[in-house]
């Protein structure tokens, strides 16, 4: 992809004249965020991406406003039309290279906003396998402490669910797998919590659904208190979803699922314990 003669010419004319770095950046920056705005085909996207580039060349004695820039494109790339998985990898690395310098000398604000998009890049590169789901552990638990739940409740609780699946997808011994799943049950309690039933009915149906699996999962051990905890969670989403609708269907689905894991649970040890 190459910008386009008029870019090229603007960015060369800007480091001929005498305009301070700020200036000339600004200048790049104004024409990027329309042109990534209001794009009237695929040559202002590419010229936009050069744009951004060019402006932090300049800002490259002001770490802080350099950073930005970098998160800013990574932002521009990550909702342009067309996007696609292949991009995913740069959106992260500009995203992870802001992060170096913002951590320590931006905003509580504009960092809690970068950690949520890199943590929605980070799971869709672990969702085929292009890293680690711990990174998108991480990710998330830094998110998640720069939250606040008076003023971030929506968010907060997809961010506690998002942390949740990451830490299901790990791989774990026998020794960590009860502190994982405690872990688990924690965020989605959390996210249970941020997400008030009388305003967001459906998202609190669903993350119920999310807790009852994972009580499920967790109860097939034989604990009583467990299973009557994943019932309760089941009944709790299936009362406010719709009874003909997709997801009631589901959750039901899902709440049959654990009972007959249960019984086959129950079996295996009863035969067990005859056996010996």
């Amino acid at each position: 992809m190459e910008p386009s003669t008029i870019v090229t010419e603007a960015i060369a004319d800007l480091l001929a004249s005498e305009a301070s770095p700020d200036s000339a950046a600004a200048s790049l920056l104004v024409t990027a965020r329309h042109l990534t705005e209001e794009p009237e085909g695929a040559q202002d996207l590419i010229d936009a991406l050069f744009l951004y580039d060019a402006a932090a060349d300049f800002l490259r004695g002001n770490p802080v406003r350099w950073a930005r820039t970098r998160a800013e494109k990574g932002r521009a790339l990550l909702h342009m039309p067309g996007f696609d998985l292949e991009s995913l990898p740069a959106v992260a690395e500009l995203m992870e290279e802001s992060l170096r310098i913002l951590r320590f000398r931006g905003t509580r604000a504009e960092v809690r906003e970068i950690e949520l998009e890199l943590g929605l890049c980070l799971m869709g590169l672990a969702a085929i396998g292009r890293i680690e789901w711990t990174r998108v552990v991480g990710c998330y638990r830094r998110a998640i402490r720069l939250l606040d739940p008076a003023t971030d409740g929506e968010r907060l609780a997809l961010a506690q669910n998002n942390l949740a699946t990451a830490l299901l997808q790990l791989e774990v011994d026998e020794v960590h797998e009860k502190r994982r799943m405690s872990d688990v049950i924690e965020c989605f309690r959390a996210a249970l919590a941020a997400t008030p039933v009388e305003e967001r009915p459906q998202d609190h149906a669903l993350f119920q659904a999310n807790l009852a699996t994972t009580l499920a999962a967790a109860a097939s051990d034989g604990c009583v208190t467990t299973r009557d905890a994943a019932l309760e969670a089941f009944d709790r989403a299936l009362a406010l979803l719709q009874p003909a609708g997709v997801d009631h269907e589901r959750v039901s689905g899902l709440r049959q699922e654990a009972l007959r894991l249960w019984a086959g649970r129950d079996r295996e040890r009863a035969a067990s314990t005859e056996v010996s």
